[in-house]
């Protein structure tokens, strides 16, 4: 007798729900982010109930080249300074939720401000930066391979603007820029 597959399997996450999950979507963890309701810190982050505050925080919870996925809520704001936020794990998705202006948005605040990709295979999702400060030098700063932006959009207000939207190195092979608009 022949037993039938799907690809749809049930996983209880420590601290989390019990959900019915894809496993091509979701191989990994699954981590939430939300400025609203969050908490960085044990015991947060495994429910969109209970989140974690920061994308940053999110990314040193995940495991190297397993699929992590980070969802970011909708209405979720977030400062980046000139410490960044650095992405360094790599297989991780970072995906945000919702649609228009309720997308996450993450603001640059500083002239040396970055997202840092320096992960392979990481990926970038449906989410949105602008700049609270004039000469920003580069939203995004990618050496990792295999690397995805996606539905990145960023925008600009009359008193601050960004110098470059994306600076790469010769490492930065097989790089994917769709869906963004600025």
């Amino acid at each position: 007798r022949k037993i039938a597959r799907t690809a749809f399997f049930c996983r209880h996450q420590p601290g989390g729900i019990y959900v019915i999950d894809d496993i091509s979507e979701h191989p990994g963890a699954v981590w939430f982010v939300s400025s609203v309701t969050g908490t960085d810190g044990a015991g947060y982050g495994r429910s969109p109930d209970s989140p974690l505050a920061t994308i940053d925080y999110a990314i040193n919870l995940c495991t190297a080249n397993k699929g992590d996925v980070i969802y970011v809520m909708p209405g979720h704001v977030e400062n980046v300074g000139a410490t960044s936020i650095i992405c360094d794990v790599a297989g991780v998705s970072i995906i945000g939720l919702g649609t228009g202006a309720q997308r996450p948005t993450l603001t640059l605040n500083a002239t040396a401000s970055n997202i840092a990709i320096s992960a392979n295979s990481f990926t970038i999702k449906n989410v949105r930066f602008t700049c609270s400060i004039d000469e920003v030098v580069s939203l995004f700063l990618v050496t990792g391979t295999d690397v995805t932006l996606d539905a990145v959009d960023y925008f600009e207000t009359a008193s601050s603007q960004l110098i470059q939207f994306l600076l790469t190195t010769s490492a930065a092979a097989r790089l994917i820029v769709k869906n963004c608009h600025h």
